[in-house]
């Protein structure tokens, strides 16, 4: 347990930029004509990331001893991921590195500016919402229960709102640090549970139903799945490879079974979409139809690119609307719980001043 911790909080201490950097930067010097051990040296001088050296490192021992690069990135799996070391199979195959790693930096460069398109949306109402939290704790354990005193000293008859922050005041500060070890224990165990084969089902499941959810989960995985079928089969990638890549990149599980049974369908001889087909709860019939026309003109890499950035588009348009519409709704809860409490304390000062 403890080592899956420490192997988690490492793997996530590497930044995106730094692996869109190595890989920009690899594919540059390699067409420059530096050989990949050197080149991946270079790169490793100049990151201040200890454990990003360090696999670094381990990455160019293995070449200079004669691993392949795909068998070299295959000992970081986690890092790197399946759909980069399928394309560098086909690259080292075909002879042409530079082309897929600059595939996969167009790739993975896309992901991230979709990632800070949804942070930016989700910026503000996460600011608002933190405030909201923080002044709320702030009243509670330290503000009120020194006015709370005064109040039960005046023998006064106190309103409803007082009272109930009275009791929830009572509670916090008696109880707090068991609710605190208790909210810490029922996060981190959700957290395994989620990881979890079956709690990562079940969640996936529940969040597929959610109203609002669904349809932004739907349109989020679509988007990414597209996009990476469509670079790995651009690249060359055999249909059969990429599929088996993408799926291993999904953390929806629901998804990541309709690419597995899609690829057995291909291996079988058959057509991608007759997989798709059994899961026309995630996969829109538009979208299977397309996907038909895309096989059966030759063109599926075109049609997922298109696919890719319709969804692409769609999924920033929702999170800018959702932030739009959240935000006044945020600022009306914090308006009025900030009058729930200007009430509680307001209330028995008034009647106090009138006795």
């Amino acid at each position: 347990m403890q080592g899956k911790l420490v192997s988690f909080f490492k793997r996530h201490s590497i930044k995106s930029d730094e692996k869109l950097y190595f890989i920009q930067h690899l594919a540059l010097m390699i067409r420059a004509g530096v050989s990949l051990p050197r080149a991946i040296e270079i790169l490793t001088e100049q990151s201040k990331n200890k454990y990003w050296r360090d696999i670094l490192g381990d990455i160019r021992e293995n070449l200079v001893q004669g691993n392949s690069f795909e068998k070299s990135l295959s000992r970081h799996k986690e890092v790197f991921g399946a759909a980069l070391i399928s394309m560098v199979r086909i690259g080292e195959m075909k002879g042409d590195l530079v082309m897929v790693l600059e595939k996969f930096f167009e790739l993975a460069r896309k992901e991230e500016e979709l990632k800070r398109k949804l942070k930016s949306a989700m910026a503000y109402p996460i600011v608002v919402a933190s405030a909201m939290v923080l002044l709320g704790i702030a009243v509670v354990f330290y503000i009120f229960p020194k006015i709370a005193e005064i109040f039960k000293e005046a023998d006064l008859k106190l309103p409803l709102p007082t009272r109930i922050l009275i009791g929830i005041s009572d509670i916090v500060v008696g109880y707090g640090a068991l609710i605190l070890v208790l909210t810490v224990a029922l996060v981190i165990a959700f957290i395994f549970w989620k990881k979890t084969k079956r709690g990562k089902s079940l969640w996936t499941a529940l969040l597929l139903r959610l109203p609002i959810v669904s349809g932004i989960m739907k349109e989020k995985n679509l988007a990414h799945l597209t996009r990476n079928l469509g670079i790995l089969l651009k690249a060359g990638v055999p249909i059969s490879e990429a599929f088996l890549a993408t799926a291993n990149g999904l953390e929806n599980v629901f998804y990541k079974q309709s690419l597995l049974e899609a690829r057995d369908e291909v291996n079988k001889g058959n057509f991608v979409h007759t997989a798709f087909l059994k899961y026309a709860d995630i996969y829109p019939n538009l979208i299977i139809q397309i996907i038909i026309v895309g096989e059966e003109a030759g063109v599926l890499d075109e049609v997922l690119f298109e696919i890719s950035s319709f969804y692409e588009t769609r999924v920033t348009n929702t999170f800018d609307s959702m932030s739009a519409i959240i935000e006044p709704v945020l600022i009306l809860i914090l308006g009025l719980g900030v009058a729930f409490m200007a009430l509680s304390i307001l209330m028995p000062i008034y009647s106090i001043a009138q006795t």
